[in-house]
């Protein structure tokens, strides 16, 4: 990911240029309607917080612009049009609107675009079940960005849908700024599997303190009462207090095991290190759904088959059992070794589940 503070998208014509900024720290967006001229760019450019990464659309203006952006020691992307998605029913086109979703591409697209550069099939689809947690929680969120009408940030999508209907008052994606006295920073205690950096925080793990953040795969900030919120309206088939956010019938598929009695590849490699019996991985729509098989799981051994739900990194668990009618949700702030992760949820589970059969 990149070290960027500001993103700027410019929407380039053979007599006029619309520029769009925005600030990954602040918030704050620029416009300004500006001439060819790369010199008069680069100057509008300049007044804005460093470092500053521009994208323009490849077209009949040449790379004269690009040369002169990036021999002034400022990065630069033109991008192949047929490479930049619209958001669906994005039927009104404007200069300003255009240099808007450039500048917006630039955050998360640059994620998008290295999974697109280095994750590959390795086999036929549907033969094993080859699961990455970023990756297939990064796509969900790009689809559901891409096929917003509103062209609304994923993050922005989230709050709206699903975290200010549900009442969720204390859950973003991204640290926003009125949490962050109370935010706890993960302890990942040497165990994090790849760094999250930040455009805005310093470390490696920067992402994790930053409010303009959008990772879909580890990105959420909430409170046990929030998440709660979110596992009951699962319980009660997608409403709760009213609001219905999922309905039946796509409770019913997403909370289907589609992967059978497949081991998930990632955990299999797990179990094999404490000569444990691999476990089937049981996804369904966006959940993890508990099988018939007795093994070593985080939702336990005692909950029921079909209990559904699903984890993080290893400091998050909620999980449904339709059988006992029954909620569980847990935070934690400290990342445990993979294994040890299993057997800690595990435990905490069967007590949860011990206690209300």
């Amino acid at each position: 990911m990149s070290i960027e503070r500001t993103f700027v998208g410019l929407d380039v014509h053979a007599w006029s240029v619309t520029g769009h900024g925005l600030d990954a720290v602040t918030g704050q967006v620029w416009q300004r309607k500006l001439t060819p001229d790369p010199a008069d760019i680069f100057g509008w450019i300049s007044g804005m917080p460093g470092p500053v990464k521009v994208v323009y659309e490849a077209g009949p203006t040449g790379f004269g612009l690009y040369r002169h952006l990036v021999g002034r020691g400022v990065a630069c992307v033109v991008a192949a049009p047929s490479k930049l998605h619209r958001p669906a029913g994005d039927r009104v086109k404007t200069d300003a609107r255009d240099a808007l979703h450039l500048a917006r591409l630039l955050r998360l697209d640059e994620v998008v675009a290295a999974l697109c550069a280095n994750v590959v099939s390795i086999e036929p689809a549907g033969e094993r079940v080859h699961y990455s947690p970023m990756a297939n929680q990064l796509l969900l969120g790009e689809m559901l960005r891409r096929t917003d009408p509103q062209d609304r940030r994923f993050r922005d999508i989230v709050a709206e849908d699903l975290f200010v209907p549900l009442g969720m008052m204390d859950s973003a994606i991204g640290v926003r700024r009125d949490l962050q006295p109370r935010h706890i920073v993960p302890d990942f205690q040497g165990h994090a599997p790849i760094d999250h950096l930040s455009s805005a925080v310093p470390g490696k793990n920067g992402a994790y303190e930053d409010p303009d953040a959008e990772m879909p795969w580890v990105g959420a900030v909430s409170t046990v009462p929030d998440l709660f919120r979110f596992a009951e309206m699962l319980r009660r088939g997608g409403t709760l207090d009213g609001v219905r956010i999922l309905s039946r019938a796509m409770m019913a598929k997403a909370t289907k095991n589609w992967t059978g009695d497949k081991p998930n590849e990632l955990y299999k490699m797990l179990a094999h290190k404490r000569g444990w019996k691999p476990s089937p991985a049981g996804i369904g729509l966006g959940f993890t759904v508990r099988t018939e098989h007795i093994c070593h799981h985080m939702f336990g051994t005692l909950t029921s088959p079909g209990t559904f739900g699903n984890y993080g990194s290893g400091s998050a668990l909620f999980w449904i059992d339709p059988a006992l009618d029954m909620t569980f949700v847990c935070l934690t702030a400290g990342l445990l070794e993979s294994n040890d992760n299993i057997v800690r949820f595990q435990k905490l589970s069967d007590i949860a589940a011990s206690a209300a059969a």
